[in-house]
């Protein structure tokens, strides 16, 4: 079997790492060759990241994934991420899927609202509805959940849901004694550290009734009155890490059309680490946390403050929890078991109907079939 994957990023990219780039050795140690054809250079989300004009040309871009787009005949099966082309109509991708064997889809935000709610009148009238041509074009979408597939279902008969995964195996829980201090802890970008807003004012709150500190994973940390708050260098070695060393994870998001199909991957995170998880009460997030058991929803300022003070406060809730949402992201959220659905998924579109079950240890780096190494990433 032959899969190449278009992604929007090389594994530098949240998205695409999770995704689709933390798969790629999985799939070759059991024999599927792959290549991953990324849209965008490291260099243009460094700028992105950094706030700076991109200093790669945007005429640069298109050209590689045009001169990319020439193999996608030469596989079984073309998984695209999102799209071909960012914000140019379908007709620019039509001859692509034409050429393909097989498409399916990969997306985990709702990149249709994108374009139907986007603030320039000419957008909405030549994208709006460029994902629902793209989708019916497709052999099948795979959405990060549920509300994402039961959108693309208007238009394809395909649909799979899988949650973007976590590798649980690099979250080693750790004792959580701080020398009294209760650590809050929030991992993001540059671009999403506004969301941290949302909780400014329980947190100054909390901050009055028990010693804390918040840390800030990736991004520049916030002044906030009488909070010690400081930031740390995000990188994909350290972040598990990092996220070890907090007692309650926050992740604060609105819900907004283009937040409402986000499959919460920073709530996994929180959860595999044993860190118990303290979030915005939205579509995503709800599929995932049983409040009160692996997790807590909020809405309101008083919900996020008294929920942070109970947990601030009770050690043994804060253990019990946390035990909680790391059994539930590792039977339902794990890498190894998404990567077992992938792969059933895409068997199924190419036609292989004799079951496959591999052992988990097939899936694992390092297992018995040498790794194929073909492509560039």
């Amino acid at each position: 079997m032959r899969v190449f994957f278009y992604t929007e990023y090389s594994r530098k990219g949240p998205n695409s790492r999770y995704r689709i780039h933390q798969f790629q050795n999985l799939f070759r140690g059991i024999g599927i060759k792959t290549r991953c054809f990324p849209f965008f250079p490291d260099r243009y989300l460094e700028d992105l990241y950094e706030g700076s004009h991109p200093s790669v040309p945007i005429s640069d871009i298109y050209w590689r994934r045009t001169r990319d787009i020439k193999w996608v005949g030469d596989c079984d099966l073309a998984v695209v991420e999102r799209e071909f082309f960012p914000f140019l109509p379908a007709a620019f991708e039509k001859g692509a899927f034409k050429r393909a064997h097989r498409i399916l889809l990969d997306f985990d935000d709702a990149v249709f609202f994108q374009y139907q709610h986007h603030p320039r009148r000419t957008v909405r009238w030549l994208l709006g509805k460029k994902m629902d041509r793209l989708i019916s074009w497709s052999d099948g979408i795979i959405g990060g959940s549920r509300f994402l597939c039961e959108y693309a279902r208007r238009h394809v008969a395909r649909t799979w849901t899988v949650p973007t995964s976590v590798d649980t195996e690099k979250y080693t829980p750790h004792d959580h004694n701080h020398d009294g201090l209760i650590t809050l802890g929030w991992v993001g970008t540059p671009l999403t550290v506004g969301q941290l807003a949302l909780v400014r004012r329980p947190v100054e709150r909390l901050a009055k009734e028990v010693p804390l500190r918040l840390m800030v994973v990736g991004a520049p940390a916030p002044v906030w009155k009488g909070v010690e708050a400081y930031s740390v260098e995000w990188s994909e070695e350290k972040e598990a890490e990092w996220i070890r060393w907090m007692d309650i994870g926050l992740v604060p998001e609105e819900e907004t059309v283009w937040e409402f199909g986000k499959s919460s991957f920073e709530v996994l995170q929180c959860m595999a680490g044993q860190v118990v998880p303290v979030v915005s009460d939205t579509l995503a997030n709800r599929e995932i946390i049983s409040h009160g058991q692996d997790g807590f929803l909020c809405r309101t300022e008083d919900e996020w403050f008294e929920c942070l003070l109970d947990l601030a406060t009770s050690s043994s809730c804060r253990a019990s929890v946390g035990q909680a949402a790391r059994r539930k992201v590792v039977s339902h959220h794990s890498q190894a078991t998404a990567c077992k659905q992938l792969v059933q998924i895409f068997r199924e579109v190419l036609g292989e109907r004799e079951p496959w079950s591999p052992d988990t240890k097939d899936l694992l780096p390092g297992g018995s079939l040498a790794p194929l190494t073909e492509g560039r990433e």
